[in-house]
């Protein structure tokens, strides 16, 4: 899914997914992009519902991407919206994610950095 400024009625947000091909996410309800549609995963340990919290979640803010020229619509990232996003919880089961902040910044120049944090924070 290309970002765009529609993306979400909220903050300027977006999430990438990790997988390696649209065809990863598939074992996580199906392909990047798509709502599904099934109702709610529920995840139960010794018979009673747990919280599933994932710690390995990513998000992306556009206009701090922007700040180091990193491409938007690069190979591997696999966008979802947030209603996207939270369908996908759903059906695994997720309840809260950790989101960790995009790492694109690492390589890029301190004053560019300094922006970029000023920009998504």
């Amino acid at each position: 899914m290309p970002i765009s400024e529609t993306m979400n009625t909220g903050p300027r947000l977006a999430f990438a997914g990790c997988e390696i091909s649209d065809g990863a996410s598939a074992g996580a309800g199906g392909a990047a992009g798509q709502a599904q549609t099934q109702g709610r995963r529920e995840v139960v340990v010794s018979g009673k519902r747990v919280k599933t919290i994932d710690v390995h979640a990513h998000c992306i803010v556009p206009e701090a991407a922007r700040v180091i020229n990193h491409p938007l619509e690069a190979p591997g990232l696999l966008w979802s919206n947030v209603s996207d996003r939270l369908a996908q919880m759903d059906h695994t089961g997720v309840d809260v994610e950790a989101l960790s902040i995009n790492p694109y910044w690492y390589r890029a120049e301190r004053d560019a950095v300094a922006e970029l944090i000023r920009v998504q924070n």
